[in-house]
């Protein structure tokens, strides 16, 4: 997944986050105790846009698939190895006549060109430079120089030799967009042409989502501002809320394929004292919208019906692994189901009502 689309994805999170209650059932009483909530029909915002998908939308996507069934297939020619092969080696690296730790490793694939050992400094070549030239079976000798800022003390800046064996070579066999490569991957569309279709129109249904929840997340941004709050939140809620939006956080980082800590790094660009910050800044507004929904859901009697909670239920059951409806409601009960689906309903309804503007047109 591509860190665009999972910053988009976190965005589309928050908001959701923001609709989900606090994890405990919230009441009319309740809510009108702690929050007043002021104008909130006709929430001005910002008119967004459906991103329209371009013919090179379609073939970059389809691209990165392709890319993504690349394999390497050994040659059985003996020829010398070149820059973008894969080549596999063993290696012995010494320094000052002493082999060191992480210096030596067997069956190694190494792609020619990666960077991704050690690089070229000064007069030193790179590692997979001094890799080309070299064929099959051959045994030679590398010498480079650690980087000066390497990161292990004894290696840093050092001159190093590593005796490598070239144990094989593979090239790239790139996958080919064809009618035969379609029908193994679609399972609808038979043709190139007819694929072309069916990437265009995911893509298309893929930006009117994106579109729908960024404007649903402008529409809780305003609706913030009209919401007055009479008095701090009780500690227990605050916290169920911080917990509720750590578990959302944890979920992506983990349907993402990445560990948490990559997660807050490469994709929310967040130390761990910026992602608190963060957790404990949003678990307040999700308390203070919650306490609005609540209000909002009784002036315009939105309420989720009993057909539409248990469809939530046997969804949940159903993409949270759950052995049955009775593991589902352990953990979540159907109050907590009821309050989520009724903050889902009042921003539906707030997003319906809400006025788009552009510049001074109002749409």
């Amino acid at each position: 997944m591509n860190k665009k689309k999972m910053t988009t994805i976190i965005l589309v999170m928050l908001s959701i986050a923001l609709c989900n209650g606090c994890g405990q059932n919230t009441t009319l009483t309740e809510a009108k105790q702690y929050v007043s909530v002021g104008n909130y029909k006709g929430l001005q915002v910002d008119k967004v846009e459906v991103a329209t998908v371009t013919d090179s939308d379609v073939e970059n996507h389809i691209q990165n698939i392709l890319d993504g069934e690349t394999e390497y297939v050994k040659i059985k020619t003996d020829r010398a190895a070149k820059k973008g092969d894969k080549v596999t080696i063993d290696y012995t690296g010494t320094v000052k006549g002493k082999t060191f730790d992480g210096g030596t490793a067997k069956n190694q694939e190494v792609t020619i060109g990666s960077n991704t050992y050690i690089p070229a400094n000064g007069k030193y070549k790179g590692f997979e430079e001094q890799l080309i030239g070299h064929k099959k079976e051959e045994t030679f000798n590398i010498h480079v120089k650690f980087p000066n800022d390497y990161g292990v003390k004894n290696l840093n800046g050092q001159p190093a030799t590593f005796k490598v064996k070239l144990k094989s070579i593979a090239v790239k066999k790139e996958a080919k967009l064809n009618d035969s490569w379609v029908k193994k991957h679609s399972d609808s569309s038979k043709t190139v042409k007819e694929y072309k279709k069916e990437i265009r129109k995911e893509l298309e249904t893929e930006n009117k989502q994106n579109a729908e929840s960024e404007l649903e997340t402008e529409v809780t941004e305003a609706l913030e501002k009209v919401v007055k709050k009479k008095k701090n939140f009780s500690k227990e809620k605050v916290s169920a809320a911080e917990e509720n939006i750590k578990t959302n956080y944890e979920n992506y980082a983990h349907s993402a394929g990445v560990s948490f800590e990559e997660f807050l790094s490469n994709y929310m660009h967040q130390s761990e004292s910026e992602y608190e910050k963060t957790v404990k800044k949003y678990a307040q507004k999700n308390v203070l919208l919650s306490y609005a929904y609540t209000i909002i859901a009784d002036k315009e009697d939105i309420h989720p019906s009993d057909k539409e909670i248990e469809q939530e239920v046997n969804d949940g059951m159903k993409s949270g692994g759950y052995a049955s409806k009775e593991a589902f409601l352990k953990e979540h009960s159907r109050e907590e189901i009821r309050d989520y689906l009724t903050g889902n309903q009042v921003v539906k309804w707030l997003t319906k009502n809400c006025k788009q503007t552009t510049q001074n047109n109002t749409k």
